[in-house]
């Protein structure tokens, strides 16, 4: 379930950074001002649908999560407090590493956004007369 509140949070910053995430692959052909438009637009729903496609099976698993705890509470009942302690040490590292590769993924993005915005200029404005 904490997978799932990663991909969330990483929707939603690259929505507010408006950034273009790997997987929302919308090709338009054009370089017109209505063609990026439509751009625009299209991979900001497919973000938005995803976000709500998240947030629905976040809740499915908190549903799910919260069945097992209390049918583990109910088998293990002086054993469940060190099992969930572990359970959660063990989500926590796994959760800094998934997060720290989503922080990477969006630094990535970030930086080809900045090329694309501000291509190098290989012309030299010295050689010309």
């Amino acid at each position: 379930m904490s997978l799932v509140c990663a991909a969330i949070w990483y929707n939603k910053t690259c929505r507010q950074n408006q950034l273009m995430p790997t997987y929302v692959n919308i090709r338009i052909n054009g370089n017109n001002t209505q063609c990026q438009k439509t751009l625009k637009l299209a991979t900001k729903c497919r973000i938005t649908q995803e976000i709500k496609f998240l947030y629905i099976k976040k809740m499915k698993l908190n549903e799910q999560l919260y069945r097992l705890q209390l049918e583990g509470a109910k088998k293990w009942q002086a054993l469940w407090p060190i099992i969930i302690q572990s359970i959660d040490d063990k989500l926590g590292r796994q959760m800094k590493t998934q997060y720290q590769n989503l922080n990477l993924k969006l630094d990535k993005l970030q930086k080809q956004r900045r090329k694309i915005k501000y291509p190098i200029n290989t012309h030299n404005s010295m050689t010309e007369p």
